[in-house]
């Protein structure tokens, strides 16, 4: 209704105010951004409860900067009118309210049901074991986190967890999976820019109760802010995996000690070439598998780039893009006559992420979301060049 007014009024101030507060409830940042200013320009009186509504709208771009900017400006420029003085007496109770104790521990608990196309993660035309009937199965997915942490101090913070996930596979036999891990997670401010870190875990996981795996993990990091919204991190990991039992050629052996290292940047694309509130972060990733078979010795170099925001109903979307090369240093054991190449794949992935607060049933804490993920990958040994969709939907409550 406000839009055809607005049209056909395009000089009434108090108008675009309203336009522009609709637009927020409808999740258009930019749109209502854009007529507050303008209310602004047409009638400095507006200017208060404008600069109000564009602090609402950098808090939902967790823009802090532009929160503070705009109320400061109310508080400085327009102290004396109603928006100063409600703003003024809401700071003046939260600084003498009691501030909430946060909770020392957490817990979380997710159930999703879904399809995956290629369980079994090989070609189209490789011949299936004896014991598998189906390359695709609809399966259901169990996720636990729990953890407790410390506050050792103003700048240090420890969390020990644990996490358990459980898949069941419906249509394809000896693939159910299952895992717990432990972890000793620690967190330090260095300085007002810089923080630190050091994450320890301890992981064993199962394959319909048969092929076992044991993994112990360090990953140590560190992060640079450049800003409030810009941030540079340096992670490095080493895992040392064993798997049981022992495979019946040496080359297959998977043991393997692997080192990744990775460095990203974080952004929020959000200005006034580009006002998109899109929270944006991409990467580069080193890979270096040493196994003990022959057969999982490999190289790795990749990249991501990952992008998320806020939408309308309270929707949060998020895509990632990933794309590695991984080159093999030995020749696989399925070499034949002919075979003079080392294998190599390049391995692309495609993630959806759509998410939005669970509000039926006066249920609190929990959300709803849903999640597609597709892979493809290009292999120059046929049996490994194979695409996978996975497709799950499911509901994360938070205690």
């Amino acid at each position: 209704m406000l839009e055809p007014y607005v049209k056909a009024n395009p000089k009434n101030a108090k108008a675009r105010e309203f336009l522009g507060r609709a637009y927020i409830g409808d999740g258009r940042l930019e749109d209502a951004e854009r007529e507050l200013k303008r209310a602004i320009e047409l009638d400095p009186a507006l200017k208060p409860t404008s600069l109000y509504y564009l602090g609402n709208i950098a808090a939902l771009r967790k823009d802090t900067k532009g929160v503070a900017t705009a109320l400061t400006s109310i508080l400085k420029e327009n102290p004396d009118s109603r928006t100063g003085n409600v703003l003024r007496d809401t700071l003046r109770r939260a600084a003498t309210a009691p501030q909430p104790k946060r909770k020392p521990w957490f817990a979380s608990l997710s159930v999703s049901g879904g399809d995956n196309s290629n369980v079994v993660g090989l070609a189209d035309d490789a011949v299936l074991p004896a014991d598998v009937s189906s390359r695709t199965s609809k399966f259901l997915r169990t996720q636990l986190d729990v953890g407790y942490s410390w506050r050792l101090d103003d700048i240090s913070l420890l969390t020990a967890g644990y996490g358990f996930t459980h898949e069941r596979y419906s249509d394809v036999e000896g693939f159910d999976a299952m895992s717990n891990t432990v972890y000793l997670d620690y967190r330090r401010k260095l300085t007002d820019r810089v923080e630190g870190g050091v994450r320890i875990s301890r992981g064993l996981s199962a394959t319909d109760g048969e092929t076992k795996v044991r993994r112990t993990s360090i990953s140590p990091s560190a992060s640079y802010r450049w800003s409030k919204t810009d941030a540079t991190s340096l992670r490095y990991n080493v895992s040392f995996t064993n798997y049981v039992p022992e495979p019946v050629r040496p080359a297959l052996e998977r043991d393997v000690r692997n080192h990744v290292f990775t460095l990203s940047h974080s952004t929020l694309v959000d200005g006034p070439i580009l006002p998109l509130g899109v929270n944006l972060e991409v990467g580069l990733s080193r890979t270096l598998n040493n196994a003990e078979g022959a057969d999982y010795v490999y190289d790795g170099l990749g990249g991501y780039i990952s992008a998320s925001r806020m939408f309308p109903l309270e929707i949060r979307g998020a895509i990632t893009f990933s794309h590695q090369r991984d080159t093999y240093t030995e020749l696989n054991s399925l070499a034949g006559a002919g075979f003079a190449f080392n294998r190599e794949d390049r391995v692309d992935r495609l993630n959806l992420f759509l998410e939005r607060p669970l509000t039926v049933f006066d249920v609190k804490n929990a959300t709803v979301f849903l999640n597609w993920q597709y892979l493809n990958n290009k292999s120059n040994l046929g049996l490994f060049n194979y695409e996978q969709t996975s497709f799950n939907f499911g509901i994360t409550a938070r205690f």
